[in-house]
């Protein structure tokens, strides 16, 4: 690529590897489609441009998209993402699970102990307040402190 657009900022918009090929259309200011295409299949893809300078792209998996398929597919946008020089987020949502009743107690309990207020709501929500007097812990022992 030509130095001076990569010093402007200019970055690739598709890249081609051994077996896959990921190219970036831009959809308004803002939004990007992503296309996919892997052994003849073709997943598009849509997402937005985020970051200050709009330099990462946030990419949406479909829920109709087999489970099996989601980790080649993730690194091969991964791969493509890094060789362009964009930032990404990659997300896919997951299905709603069911908690045990002993799981909630449980975790509402370890929520108290931690200084947090539980209230369970009409509708079904919960609401978390801090504790008034609860201590709170600064910023340099939260990050000490592994995570569970």
């Amino acid at each position: 690529m030509n130095w001076l657009l990569r010093l402007l900022g200019y970055r690739d918009h598709e890249y081609r590897g051994d077996d896959f090929s990921v190219r970036i259309e831009l959809v308004g200011r803002e939004g990007v489609s992503v296309i996919h295409r892997r052994q003849g299949s073709s997943l598009n893809l849509s997402g937005d441009r985020i970051g200050r300078k709009r330099e990462a792209i946030e990419i949406h998996i479909p829920q109709d998209v087999e489970a099996a398929q989601v980790p080649q597919i993730v690194r091969d946008l991964e791969t493509a993402f890094v060789a362009m020089g964009y930032g990404y987020v990659i997300a896919r949502k997951a299905g709603i699970d069911i908690v045990l009743e002993s799981e909630q107690k449980a975790a509402i309990a370890e929520l108290r102990e931690m200084g947090y207020e539980i209230e369970r709501l009409a509708d079904g929500r919960i609401r978390q307040t801090w504790r008034a007097g609860a201590p709170r812990p600064d910023i340099e022992t939260s990050r000490r402190q592994p995570l569970a």
